[in-house]
């Protein structure tokens, strides 16, 4: 009887210990929505001015391709970050697009078939 009363507790403390786990990872998509509030906040700092912050000179570094972090980086790139960043899939296709533009993926279909050996020259 105690052997099954603490089997019972012992169950019932595991499953609490992997609720509070689950609370403390990161679920799929959690960057894409963490890098989609960064650009609400960066839009709002650079119309308020406020663009001689750490946080806005690293946001505008982050998607300059030459590592710029000045107002003229974020407002040279403004347009393509908002253009991936989509609360929709509109985001991605926009993505996949470009790949096969510049030869870097084909479209079959609603498929895509890459072919990136340096997702970084992909990126450029």
């Amino acid at each position: 009887m105690l052997q099954a009363l603490y089997d019972q507790q012992k169950e019932q403390f595991s499953g609490l210990a992997k609720f509070q786990n689950a609370q403390s990872t990161a679920n799929a998509g959690a960057d894409f929505e963490t890098m989609q509030g960064y650009l609400k906040t960066q839009q709002e700092n650079r119309t308020k001015g406020l663009t001689g912050t750490d946080e806005f000179r690293a946001y505008a570094e982050y998607f300059d391709r030459w590592g710029l972090d000045t107002v003229a980086a974020w407002d040279r790139n403004k347009e393509k970050v908002q253009r991936y960043l989509t609360e929709d899939f509109t985001g991605m296709r926009h993505f996949f697009d470009n790949l096969v533009t510049n030869g870097l993926a084909e479209k079959d279909s609603d498929a895509y078939n890459l072919d990136i050996e340096n997702v970084k020259d992909a990126a450029e």
